[in-house]
């Protein structure tokens, strides 16, 4: 089960951001040890739509119930429309997770990560949401 609050630093030192502006964090704790962490950003309740930065220590931890306990916040309590991902092209394995989530790669941002390499932009609506 996911609990809200962990350290956000936690997520940005892995994902190499250092500031999110406005957010929420959850996050997946075994044994003491935070394995799975997430940040909400960039929530506009007026379009509605929220992004998620995610980090991942130890991917046997990305369950069917984690991931419903992910978007069920985002869809369910905070009634966005869509949840936006990104993350660096480089990053094969972020690529597949968001794909196996069932989000939609909608678009590429040259040069747009903080590293300078292109940015995979992803999205889901609630409706093609798997989860819920």
């Amino acid at each position: 089960m996911l609990v809200r609050g962990i350290p956000s630093e936690w997520v940005g030192d892995r994902i190499g951001i250092k500031e999110f502006g406005p957010h929420e964090t959850m996050g997946l704790i075994v044994d003491g040890v935070i394995k799975v962490g997430l940040v909400w950003c960039d929530y506009k309740p007026d379009i509605p739509s929220i992004s998620m930065c995610l980090a991942i220590d130890d991917f046997r931890h990305i369950t069917k119930g984690v991931m419903r306990s992910v978007f069920s916040y985002a869809f369910d309590e905070l009634k966005v429309r869509r949840v936006t991902n990104t993350c660096s092209i480089e990053n094969r394995k972020a690529i597949a997770i968001n794909l196996r989530a069932g989000m939609v790669k909608e678009g590429i941002l040259r040069k747009a990560y903080p590293d300078g390499s292109d940015m995979v932009i992803f999205g889901m609506l609630k409706d093609e949401c798997k989860y819920l």
